[in-house]
């Protein structure tokens, strides 16, 4: 029932459509999850710490390179370990119903690799919920045009589109059945601004994918 109320919450904020997103496919779809970049940078009793949700909901497995952030939710009781993502994935971790990567691959130079470690862990009959900045949204393009680069922090080795993530998956031996523009959780006057042109919703600052087995 608080989760139920915890969801209900979070569906009605339109800064967290992304995480709202998820969390209904992990509902719909049922666990164990695997977590990718499950520190995710935010405290751990912030609403929009989505690792919180999901180990509420079904059994979840996070996986990090952040080695404070993991130790930190080690101390909280969280079943966590450490992995350089441009590395395969130990196959000791086990196989997972739904494996979660919010704002991870464009961080990760072995993009293949990841992808093809995410297929492996997957149960046949498995989905990846992945989601990457939008190149093509407002939050990409007026940033550009208005301070001469990217507005999205730091740390990002790639873009990619629909069409190249497409490609990207079905070289690992995945296929996008689904995809999703979604808001992200931008500052206030952000939202207030590009908020009539993210009404069209591939203007929206994040994508989300769901893929499964080729």
């Amino acid at each position: 029932v608080l989760v139920h109320r915890g969801l209900v919450s979070v569906e009605r904020s339109q800064k967290m459509t992304r995480i709202c997103a998820i969390l209904q496919t992990v509902r719909s779809v049922g666990g164990p999850v695997l977590h990718i970049g499950c520190v995710d940078g935010r405290p751990m009793d912030d609403l929009a710490w989505l690792h919180g949700w999901l180990a509420s909901m079904t059994e979840t497995f996070g996986v990090d390179v952040d080695l404070r952030g993991l130790d930190r939710m080690r101390l909280a009781g969280y079943n966590v370990l450490r992995w350089d993502m441009n590395m395969p994935l130990p196959g000791s971790c086990g196989k997972f119903n739904i494996i979660v990567a919010g704002e991870v691959l464009e961080h990760v130079h072995a993009s293949l690799v990841f992808l093809q470690s995410c297929r492996d862990a997957l149960t046949p009959t498995g989905r990846i919920l992945l989601s990457t900045p939008n190149p093509c949204g407002v939050l990409s393009v007026l940033g550009y045009w208005l301070i001469g680069r990217e507005s999205w922090g730091t740390g990002h080795v790639a873009w990619h589109s629909p069409r190249t993530l497409k490609t990207l998956a079905e070289l690992a031996g995945l296929k996008i059945v689904r995809v999703r523009h979604c808001d992200w959780d931008t500052p206030e006057w952000w939202m207030r601004l590009a908020r009539p042109l993210e009404s069209i919703p591939r203007l929206r600052p994040t994508i989300l994918y769901d893929m499964e087995h080729l």
